[in-house]
């Protein structure tokens, strides 16, 4: 299993787009390039699990802790464009609410509204 990315940054703001199956097997590639990705961003943090087909609870462990450290450290790192069963398992252990938008506390509203990417709650 594997997992493919595309990491940008732009304006203190950066975005990790993901595709392919993230599971314990990439566990530790994966929150490495989280990190990197939440190290190169000053506030928001989006990662678009558009391209995600499979994750397991490694991932969203990873996803998890993620968000809780960058809260801490007042930067913000939210899921985007989770779909089909990606979306159904975050819902399931929810997490989702966790990982969203309006989890965000203390993020500037405009890093959020003034992306291009929809928010999670919209229907996909």
């Amino acid at each position: 299993m594997h997992f493919i990315h595309e990491l940008s940054a732009d304006s203190g703001h950066a975005c990790l787009v993901l595709r392919g199956e993230i599971d314990l097997a990439v566990r530790d590639d994966f929150r490495a390039t989280l990190k990197h990705a939440v190290g190169l961003s000053h506030g928001l943090t989006e990662v678009d699990l558009h391209g995600v087909t499979f994750l397991d609870c490694a991932a969203i462990g990873v996803l998890v802790t993620a968000t809780e450290t960058a809260g801490r450290r007042g930067r913000a790192v939210i899921v985007t464009h989770p779909w089909g069963v990606v979306r159904r398992l975050l819902e399931l252990t929810d997490v989702l609410p966790r990982l969203s938008a309006s989890s965000a506390s203390g993020t500037p509203a405009a890093w959020i509204e003034g992306h291009h990417h929809e928010p999670i709650h919209r229907p996909v």
